[in-house]
């Protein structure tokens, strides 16, 4: 893969991890930038026709174990599963997975081979969690990765910075910004 075709990936912005009163929610001073971060980097990715894909978490009630470790948050059918409303997703393709690694649904990788994607652009939570289960795997099957840092979110700023640093040493490029001005502007029109 070598054409550097970009997408924009969200993970798992829901309303269980996104609200004060969620289930399993980020370090409240964060929940703003990211939802900010996010919401720019759509309008942006619109701008520079890059495409933009959901990921949601959906976990099925069956998992009861994996369930009390999460404090039940975004389960399957269950409000706080639901996508927050402060980041519209417009048209964009949502997929659901059942576990951390957004690739565990077959459905996503066959989206990105048919639109030719080989760069993701990564927003999203926890990125000790999904997002770094997510860009891991990713990586292993050979996509450049781009992590948003303003639009990532975890259950505090230590936490978060270890996990950006990880991905990091795994070959992930982290922006700090969104901007045109910015050294390396990551959802530029494609030339």
């Amino acid at each position: 893969m070598h054409s550097d075709k970009r997408a924009l990936i969200l993970l798992d912005l829901q309303h269980d991890f996104l609200r004060l009163d969620g289930r399993l929610p980020i370090e409240a001073a964060q929940m703003g930038t990211v939802i900010d971060a996010a919401n720019a980097a759509i309008g942006q990715a619109e701008e520079a026709d890059v495409p933009v894909i959901a990921i949601r978490n959906a976990f099925p009630p069956s998992d009861w174990l994996r369930n009390l470790f999460r404090r039940h948050a975004a389960m399957a059918g269950s409000p706080g599963a639901e996508w927050d409303a402060r980041v519209p997703l417009g048209s964009a393709p949502v997929f659901d997975k059942g576990v951390a690694d957004a690739f565990s649904t077959p459905a996503l990788g066959r989206h990105l081979r048919r639109a030719q994607v080989d760069h993701l652009i990564v927003g999203g939570v926890f990125a000790s969690a999904c997002v770094s289960a997510t860009v891991r795997s990713a990586i292993e099957r050979g996509f450049r990765v781009t992590l948003l840092e303003p639009a990532i979110g975890d259950s505090s700023q230590p936490r978060k910075a270890r996990a950006m640093r990880r991905l990091a040493e795994l070959g992930a490029t982290v922006a700090s910004g969104m901007d045109r001005t910015s050294p390396a502007p990551v959802l530029e029109r494609d030339s």
